[in-house]
């Protein structure tokens, strides 16, 4: 046999072996995604012949492509088993680093040449995911419940388009404020990270501006459903409804309006809530940022920027606690970049150094959970018990005034720790204006708007505030 022959050879069934692994990989994702190529149909007249049901013909095609991936398999072992063989002929009449050359020249122009059919069969792998999305009518996905409390009948598709959960970006529509959030958060991290690092001012700017370019992209990612649009027509014809998240859960519920409105009046009760008549924002605004300006000569540059209030009111809703007698609402109050979130911000992080002295405090259930396990073996259920705590309305009933003026007396008693002197701070800021900016931010200018009006809070802090 020729070297010639030999290489054709060698070539040709190292391109049936490269489609072979391809179609292999196309079957096996058809089989792990429930996917029924059109190789695999039963003529209509043969089922009907048959009396073959849905389910029959069903289990019929599966086995069909189970028995393709089967034959392919072995023909992939075949051809192998060929490769090797020819493989072995080609040293008689060439070197084995000239066998490599030769078999990766062959693999170029195979991979060159298989590269429209590679892609014929992503689109048709693709397509048979698309159709298989349509006839299941969107059920692909982990519904959650729907608890109807109204008198009304919820018709099958709005039901259909809730069951995607509240998470969901229903119509494909992106959630802007969510987007924006998770940008800042990420920005945040990765700019501590930089400098950390070493990276400079500028690039850190040049970085952020283009992950904002990519967050306006991100804001254009909208589908062709209609489901948004159903579901807004339902909700304008019924104004009587609401929607409403289930506490503890991805659930949802549907009540009558009147009755969510006095579930959200009983929450926000007028010994702990002040009902305003207007919204407060403009007013506010003036007062903290005069509040900003006695004390922003104290501060950075940085901090100065931080503290900078923005004219945006915080917006509260309620989560319905089905698990509790008579489904009262678990207030929250929501905003990013509202009032006082800057001055939130700055308190936050200049009290961390008393936080972490916090022996006794935890951040999450994973932090729980170390501090649990280190001292696990101490424990001993003959003579210990577990006991949980349920706090009823724990940030309503926290002593501002007296947690202030604790917080306060620990950051003067070492103001170097917290107030490092620079050149933009050469020293703290006086204990009295520092008090009052705690005060301020904590209890004066909290307000929030709910369904029933705006709210200022009389006492506590604020619900799923950050300092809070």
């Amino acid at each position: 046999m020729t070297e010639t022959h030999v290489r054709n050879r060698y070539r040709y069934n190292l391109q049936k072996l490269q489609k072979t692994a391809e179609h292999t990989n196309f079957l096996q994702q058809c089989i792990q995604l429930e996917l029924l190529p059109n190789f695999t149909r039963i003529a209509s007249k043969t089922a009907h012949h048959l009396n073959l049901n849905f389910i029959d013909i069903k289990k019929i095609r599966e086995r069909n492509l189970e028995k393709a991936l089967h034959e392919q398999n072995v023909n992939f072992s075949n051809l192998s088993d060929k490769l090797n063989i020819l493989h072995f002929e080609l040293k008689s009449f060439m070197t084995d680093i000239e066998i490599v050359q030769i078999t990766q020249i062959f693999k170029n122009q195979i991979s060159t040449i298989e590269d429209q059919n590679d892609k014929r069969r992503a689109l048709k792998l693709e397509k048979l995911k698309n159709k298989k999305f349509q006839n299941n009518n969107f059920e692909n996905y982990e519904k959650i419940e729907i608890f109807n409390y109204s008198d009304k009948i919820i018709p099958a598709h709005i039901l259909k388009t809730l069951e995607l959960g509240p998470d969901s970006a229903i119509g494909g529509v992106p959630n802007k404020t969510t987007i924006l959030a998770k940008f800042e958060l990420f920005f945040t991290s990765w700019s501590k990270h930089a400098v950390e690092n070493g990276l400079d001012l500028i690039k850190i700017t040049e970085i952020k501006a283009l992950l904002f370019l990519q967050f306006l992209e991100f804001t254009h990612c909208i589908s062709d459903t209609k489901n948004i649009k159903t579901l807004k027509k339902f909700l304008k014809e019924n104004p009587d409804l609401i929607i409403c998240l289930i506490d503890k859960s991805k659930n949802l519920g549907i009540f009558p309006k009147t009755e969510y409105l006095k579930k959200l009046a009983d929450v926000y009760e007028p010994s702990k809530f002040e009902q305003i008549k207007d919204n407060p924002i403009k007013s506010d605004l003036l007062k903290l940022k005069l509040v900003i300006s006695e004390f922003s000569q104290y501060l950075s540059q940085s901090d100065k920027r931080l503290l900078d209030p923005t004219e945006h009111t915080k917006l509260a809703y309620g989560l319905v606690k089905l698990h509790r007698s008579e489904a009262p609402l678990r207030p929250i109050i929501s905003g990013r970049n509202f009032l006082t979130s800057g001055c939130e911000q700055y308190l936050l992080n200049l009290i961390q150094p008393i936080l972490s002295e916090c022996q006794y405090s935890v951040s999450s259930t994973k932090k729980f959970k170390e501090k649990f396990c280190a001292i696990s073996d101490q424990f001993n259920p003959r003579i210990h018990e577990v006991i949980s705590y349920d706090a009823s309305q724990l940030f309503t009933s926290i002593n501002v005034k007296r947690t202030v003026t604790y917080i306060v007396r620990q950051i003067y008693r070492d103001t170097q720790t917290f107030f490092p002197i620079t050149d933009e701070t050469p020293i703290p800021p006086p204990k009295h204006l520092m008090e009052q900016l705690f005060l301020d931010v904590l209890l004066k200018y909290n307000s929030f708007e709910t369904l029933n009006g705006f709210y200022r809070q009389r006492m506590g802090v604020a619900m799923g505030g950050k300092l809070s």
